[in-house]
């Protein structure tokens, strides 16, 4: 999955506030995981197997 420019702008600019440059580094990739997880967790409500071929 892809994750939106500004939602990568805000989580660095929220994990510098918060933890300094190591929590700008650990954002990214937290909100990478966390776009995964809601995109998968929103097929499965939907009914779809995610990662399934039709």
């Amino acid at each position: 999955m892809r994750v939106h420019p500004l939602a990568v702008v805000l989580s660095v600019a929220a994990g510098g506030l918060v933890a300094g440059i190591g929590g700008a580094v650990v954002a990214v990739p937290l909100v990478a995981v966390t776009n995964t997880v809601v995109g998968y967790l929103r097929a499965y409500g939907r009914g779809e197997v995610p990662g399934e071929k039709v």
